[in-house]
């Protein structure tokens, strides 16, 4: 949900902090690129860290972005900043959910499960900018960047919840 809030609010929110329209867009221009770059660099240290490691620090990188984003208002280098750690971030995520699901939840089944997994996520992606637009209403963009930190800090602790109960059930 993080990412679709960001993503789809990104032009308003940096005008908001006063940033042209020409850096606003090539910022959000960037996103796919480095998502491309954290995949890239998670395959550059699967073989000495963890998968759970590696998902892990996705979420850590997007907590970050958000945070560059708070700070940013209208500096450029923090601006791409987020969109470096952001883009990355949500790029090994969407690469890391189906090993880090076969290695919690077994291979049988995974059709289902991925299935199952996929539904709240993709509801999650689709309300992202309506809930935005709604928290925005509210409190403006400060709170929305809040409330994208708070989703994540979510994430990460229902990540490291099924990491620990797997663990507590394997032999």
């Amino acid at each position: 949900m993080t990412h679709g809030v960001l993503l789809n609010h990104l032009l308003p929110m940096l005008g908001e902090r006063g940033v042209s329209i020409e850096i606003s867009v090539l910022a959000a221009s960037t996103f796919g690129p480095m998502q491309v770059a954290g995949r890239l660099g998670m395959m550059a240290l699967e073989k000495r860290v963890s998968m759970q490691v590696i998902c892990a620090f996705s979420f850590v990188f997007m907590a970050v972005a958000s945070l560059f984003l708070f700070f940013a208002g209208a500096s450029t280098w923090l601006i791409f900043a987020f969109v470096m750690f952001q883009g990355s971030g949500y790029g090994v995520t969407s690469i890391t959910r189906p090993t880090v699901t076969v290695g919690l939840l077994g291979r049988t089944g995974f059709g289902a499960i991925s299935g199952a997994l996929a539904m709240p996520f993709m509801a999650a992606f689709a309300a992202a900018p309506t809930l935005a637009a709604v928290i925005w209403s509210a409190g403006g963009y400060s709170m929305v960047i809040i409330a994208a930190i708070g989703m994540v800090v979510v994430g990460f602790l229902a990540f490291v919840g099924a990491v620990m109960s797997a663990r507590t059930k394997s032999p």
